[in-house]
């Protein structure tokens, strides 16, 4: 039974690795999706970046998926069908622009958004936090609130 969508959005290379960026996603998609919930990633399509060394701007212009206008155009394409984004800022060691621009994607949109954030974390920001319909500590949370809403 279908009960919604949620798009996981996050920083990707400002939380240490690619693989954390993944891990956390996989994660939370394993749960959701047992709940009926489709989630969309952004690390979808995004393999073989494994093997390489991402630009400053988080691209691969070696891939076309991976380039700076394929990743826009999914990521806007993904929080315009979702129906709750979720956004993990955990452990983020620098801001993340992209998922700032998500964020005004969703409220453009009136896509409801559940942000999980540390307190003192640079997303800890007034315009963030207002857009955010829920503010949570941890994932776990989060995955609650969805749960809830969806």
């Amino acid at each position: 039974m279908f009960r919604g969508s949620v798009y996981l959005a996050g920083p990707i290379r400002q939380t240490g690795s690619l693989i954390e960026a993944i891990d956390w996603r996989e994660k939370v998609a394993q749960v959701l999706n047992a709940e009926g919930i489709e989630t969309f990633s952004p690390m979808r399509a995004t393999a073989h970046l494994r093997r390489w060394k991402l630009a400053g701007d988080g691209s691969d212009p070696s891939h076309v998926m991976t380039r700076p206008s394929g990743i826009l155009t999914r990521d806007r394409f993904d929080v315009k069908r979702a129906d709750i984004v979720l956004a993990n800022f955990l452990g983020a060691t620098e801001a993340s622009l992209g998922t700032a621009m998500e964020f005004g994607w969703a409220d453009a949109w009136q896509i409801p958004v559940v942000m999980v954030v540390e307190d003192g974390n640079q997303h800890d920001h007034a315009m963030l936090n207002q857009v955010a319909g829920w503010r949570v500590p941890s994932l776990g949370e989060a995955v609650a609130v969805i749960l809830g809403v969806l």
